[in-house]
């Protein structure tokens, strides 16, 4: 075999195809699609780092219409499970 390689893509430089559509802010990303009847959702962090929330006022965001959950609505499960990386938490981020 002379120096040439047989191969179409293997040893050889490929162009991307979608590299000039993100670089100028054309490419269409999931976060810019909207559906009619679309879900949004928003997740309040605190501030303080290593802070103990002891209450959350939803009256005002209840008030514009909003659903909001609060850990008490949901018992028992807690935002990002993962202390280690296993196959089995990862899924939930």
């Amino acid at each position: 075999m002379s120096g040439q390689s047989h191969y179409a893509v293997i040893g050889r430089d490929t162009p991307r195809k979608d590299g000039v559509s993100k670089v100028t802010g054309q490419e269409r990303f999931s976060s810019d699609l909207t559906l009619p009847g679309m879900l949004h959702a928003r997740i309040l962090k605190s501030p303080h780092p290593h802070a103990r929330v002891t209450a959350i006022d939803k009256a005002d965001a209840e008030a514009m219409g909003a659903i909001v959950l609060t850990p008490g609505d949901v018992p028992g499960e807690r935002f990002c499970p993962r202390l280690v990386s296993t196959p089995e938490a990862t899924y939930k981020d």
